[in-house]
């Protein structure tokens, strides 16, 4: 028997990822499709409260890096005039 996910509420199916982790941090926001929406934020953490957050700290460390490597760096050319 198939179950459609897109049917559960989120709640339910956060409760039954993260509880199935000893320690585990979910952050998402859905934001606004209309201007009358408003932007919804959910956060939910399970486990010891420092291990979830060197969780969060891993993953900024990981991201910044991703963003980093994609970002192309273009340096400037030297200046003739300089001396130096």
């Amino acid at each position: 028997m198939d179950v459609d996910l897109s049917l559960v509420p989120l709640g339910d199916l956060l409760t039954e990822a993260i509880g199935r982790m000893e320690h585990a941090v979910f952050v998402g926001m859905q934001t606004q499709i209309h201007a009358s929406d408003k932007n919804c934020v959910y956060r939910r953490w399970h486990g010891n409260t420092h291990t979830c957050v060197g969780l969060c700290s891993d993953l900024q460390a990981v991201m910044l890096g991703e963003m980093f490597h994609r970002e192309t760096l273009v340096r400037p050319e030297p200046n003739e005039d300089d001396d130096e």
